[in-house]
């Protein structure tokens, strides 16, 4: 049993769904709501929605169910998210290292990963907020929705069904090689020369890989091919 659970409203939900762990033991909990008023980022950052207009969703596993890496597990939620998204709206999404989903490059969702121990067990937290149709960001230039990027409208209640079903059967099917591999296929500006903002000065440089680590290797127009973890270098676009 995989159960799914509505929420109104909630603070956030990567909190919330903590108390709904006590009988999972092996399958996933999921808990959404379209009303996230202290919502969460990754590395602290806050992340905020519009009521009614995004989705804010959390699944929880046991991570004794999870036979990849941690590592591989963050990027397996980014990857699955991703072609979800892009079957349901039809439109190219890509993968921004570490945590965000870009379409016709705008952001229209970020993700994050926690691992918690909680009763002597340990559980993945994955929470992601989703724009479904939002179109006005005001000074946000760099956010989008599913709606302003492909002109499609899906509905809270449907998109959150269809999600969590996919996550269900999805999430516990994978190895490290293939994640790593998809998301390098599907990584944005991947091969393309970029902007980027290092130590408060900006260079141009080229995206050539995630490698095993995590690490976002890059080849900078004057310091040659280094490797990044998050925070230390900024993609403009």
């Amino acid at each position: 049993m995989n159960p799914l659970i509505r929420l109104i409203e909630c603070e956030s939900t990567n909190s919330e769904i903590l108390n709904y762990l006590d009988n999972l033991s092996d399958g996933i909990v999921s808990l959404y709501t379209g009303n996230q008023t202290k919502g969460r980022g990754q590395y602290g950052n806050v992340w905020q929605s519009g009521k009614e207009l995004n989705l804010s969703f959390s699944m929880a596993v046991c991570c004794k169910s999870i036979s990849i890496s941690d590592i591989a597990f963050n990027f397996h939620t980014a990857v699955l998210t991703r072609e979800f998204i892009d079957k349901l709206s039809e439109e190219y999404v890509a993968i921004k290292w570490p945590n965000d989903l870009i379409m016709k490059n705008k952001k229209i969702a970020g993700l994050l990963v926690e691992k918690i121990k909680l009763n002597n067990r340990e559980y993945y937290i994955f929470g992601v907020g989703i724009n479904l149709l939002q179109v006005d960001f005001g000074t946000l230039t760099s956010a989008g929705s599913i709606y302003s990027q492909s002109g499609v409208k899906l509905e809270i209640d449907y998109f959150a069904n269809e999600f969590h079903q996919y996550l269900s059967n999805h999430i516990f099917n994978a190895n490290d090689k293939e994640i790593l591999n998809s998301l390098n296929h599907f990584l944005f500006r991947k091969n393309k020369i970029s902007v980027f903002e290092i130590n408060n000065s900006r260079q141009n440089g080229i995206i050539t890989k995630v490698d095993n680590d995590g690490f976002l290797e890059i080849e900078l127009e004057k310091d040659g091919l280094k490797k990044f973890t998050y925070k230390e270098v900024k993609l403009l676009y």
